[in-house]
């Protein structure tokens, strides 16, 4: 269990050094107390994250009215929350069970006028961000209308599991004879695991002077005593009044890494120091020697270049603000190392969207050492011995290109002109039809990538396909003819579309060959009245009763406007293979010709004239007839239907 101590105290005055001392705007908060709560504590509260509280992870929080924060899913030790006092600190000997957060604890409730408390969880992985809300907090005694009231937040960073308290406006109501609002402000650590006592820490946060706000005792310390106050001078005029400090606590700096973590003994190695804290820092020791050119990159990394130094491992120092800390033996120191020598890469080739697994041979490489083919850095690479590395190609220009292996000393050996790109593998992404008659002739536009003017195209068991190429995109052939395998019906079979170039085969598009069902012959009969109805008997070829969907057959006008087609009531009745019948529709008025339109298997045949419609005869009488014959009497007589 870490001590409180270790970790580091940053007090942060309002609007110095670039620090607005802002609060966070909460963007959906929920809502625990409105105004006039007191002594509420809250259930279990999820942080939305893993927070690592002073050496412990925890998911959760509980939350109280008088001004703190327990770490955990319980609080009950606690009580009612408003006696900031040696017993409840868990300090002078008496029991620490809980990890607390402590912003401004006093006997305090939510004023009357607009109090709440909020929480919420912000941001997206790694950077979220729990804030908890203390708004318009008074003292419980205060009389109301004369409340000095205070907002203040706890936030839990994801990024480096940091806590901060952050102070808002005060609202202060002058009663001279209770001078400035004051409160306890800290944190205290869960020490219950056989840790002494007097290494339970309370961070004190300082207090400020209510003469002339200034800060004292802002170091962290573990202390015996009731926790370090924090107070607001007193306010008679009744005025607004910002606080002017926030606290940050931060996990103990700590160095993870080196990187390279060898070098050579008369120093000058550019080396980049991995871990936490480092923000502040103000020198960095390799071997005992100061290293050169120090830039602190964040509050985790530094780059720095070595010192000269002595052969063998040696250890990295960083002087922080809150001490020196050590990684210990984590870099070496060796004599002048060979440069890498690559002299030679298997395969010597591959094609331009990268991706080959290659192994490169040579002498002197190091475990960390990488390679670039024409500038651009391998994938996974793998050190497997001083003379041999593994990795894949990146994307890379077709042509002849430069291998480098850079070892993690930063030296490195070029091996020219020593792999090659080239073209990638041909693709297809589409296709202008993807369905075509057995008797080929089918002209079709490829579209996709990396074609060339040999690329090749291929329908399956149909055999290639006269192409032309039109440029790296762009192809157009005519489908070969096919013979569909195996008995028929189904007059229907798949085959695979590819283009082959010289780096290799594409995709596949599934291409559709179909033998079209196909009236022959005019209809029988061939003609009937436009009104329907007449039923006919169809000849043709490929007809198939059990295709997908049946087959239909729509009569389409062969005169003026050519606008519509007529379904003959779906499906038609297959016989077989050469025959089908069907009832013609209501059609166009007026005579006309019409042909035939086929669809079968998703594919539509036109077929010709085939059927004429005529006027239906007229329903009211009055033709004239002539009768020849003879014997005829000169009496009327009667025609009957």
């Amino acid at each position: 269990m870490p001590v409180i101590d270790d970790y580091i105290l940053t007090v942060r005055q309002h609007g110095v050094g670039g620090y607005p001392g802002d609060l966070i705007t909460m963007l959906a908060p929920i809502n625990l107390w409105g105004a006039g709560e007191d002594d509420g504590t809250s259930a279990a509260l999820p942080i939305g994250f893993s927070f690592d509280a002073f050496g412990t992870f925890f998911n959760f929080v509980t939350v109280n009215t008088n001004g703190w924060l327990v770490f955990g899913s319980t609080s009950t030790g606690m009580g009612s929350g408003y006696q900031n006092a040696s017993a409840t600190w868990g300090v002078n000997g008496a029991s620490n069970t809980y990890t607390i957060a402590v912003p401004w604890w006093d006997d305090l409730k939510t004023s009357l006028n607009a109090g709440y408390v909020q929480y919420e969880t912000q941001g997206v992985p790694p950077n979220r961000a729990f804030i908890c809300e203390w708004s318009c907090q008074c003292n419980y005694n205060q009389p109301i209308g004369a409340q000095d009231k205070i907002t203040f937040q706890v936030v839990l960073r994801e990024n480096g599991d940091k806590i901060e308290y952050r102070y808002g406006p005060m609202v202060t109501y002058g009663v001279p004879a209770r001078g400035s609002y004051s409160a306890s402000c800290g944190a205290r650590v869960d020490t219950t695991g056989g840790v002494p006592n007097n290494v339970r820490g309370f961070l004190g946060a300082g207090y400020v002077n209510g003469g002339n706000n200034t800060i004292i005792g802002t170091t962290a310390v573990a202390i015996n005593a009731i926790g370090s106050v924090i107070q607001y001078p007193g306010d008679p005029g009744n005025t607004d009044q910002g606080f002017a400090y926030d606290f940050l606590f931060s996990p103990p700096a700590v160095i993870n890494s080196i990187t390279p973590n060898i070098g050579v003994i008369g120093g000058g190695t550019p080396v980049t120091i991995g871990g936490d804290g480092f923000t502040g820092t103000t020198g960095v020791d390799i071997g005992g020697n100061p290293a050169t050119a120090v830039v602190v990159a964040g509050p985790t990394s530094i780059t720095c270049v070595t010192p000269a130094g002595v052969a063998g491992a040696v250890d990295v120092d960083v002087t922080t603000p809150s001490g020196t800390i050590t990684g210990t033996n984590l870099f070496v120191y060796g004599p002048p190392l060979l440069p890498p020598n690559p002299t030679g890469i298997v395969p010597p080739s591959g094609t331009s969207i990268g991706g080959t697994p290659v192994t490169i041979t040579g002498t002197d490489f190091l475990d960390g050492a990488t390679f670039t083919l024409d500038g651009v850095a391998a994938n996974g690479v793998l050190f497997i011995s001083p003379t041999s590395l593994t990795g894949v190609t990146p994307p890379g220009a077709i042509g002849v290109v430069d291998l480098v292996v850079t070892n993690p000393t930063i030296q490195s050996g070029t091996l020219p002109a020593s792999y090659t790109y080239t073209l990638g593998l041909p693709t297809i992404t589409s296709l202008s039809s993807l369905m075509g008659d057995v008797v080929g002739g089918l002209h079709i536009t490829i579209t996709g990538t990396n074609l060339t003017p040999t690329t090749t195209v291929s329908f399956g068991l149909a055999g290639p396909a006269t192409s032309t190429f039109i440029n790296s995109t762009t192809m157009t052939c005519s489908l070969p003819a096919y013979v569909l395998p195996g008995p028929t019906p189904p007059f229907i079979d798949t085959v695979d579309c590819t283009v082959t170039s010289a780096a290799g085969t594409s995709n596949i598009i599934v291409f559709t060959y179909v033998m079209p069902a196909t009236v022959t012959l005019p209809t029988s009969p061939n003609t009937g009245p436009v009104s329907g109805g007449t039923f006919l008997t169809i000849t043709g070829v490929n007809f198939d009763g059990t295709a997908p969907g049946g087959t239909t057959m729509r009569l389409f006008p062969t005169f003026p406007p050519f606008i519509d087609s007529y379904l003959i009531p779906n499906p038609v009745n297959v016989i077989n293979s050469t025959t089908a019948t069907g009832t013609t529709p209501v059609l166009a008025p007026g005579p006309g010709l019409y042909a035939m339109i086929v669809v079968q298997n998703g594919y539509q045949q036109y077929t010709g004239m085939v059927f004429t419609a005529v006027a239906p005869p007229p329903s009211g009488g009055g033709s004239v007839l002539k009768s020849m014959g003879g014997g005829f009497l000169s009496s009327p007589f009667t025609l009957t239907p």
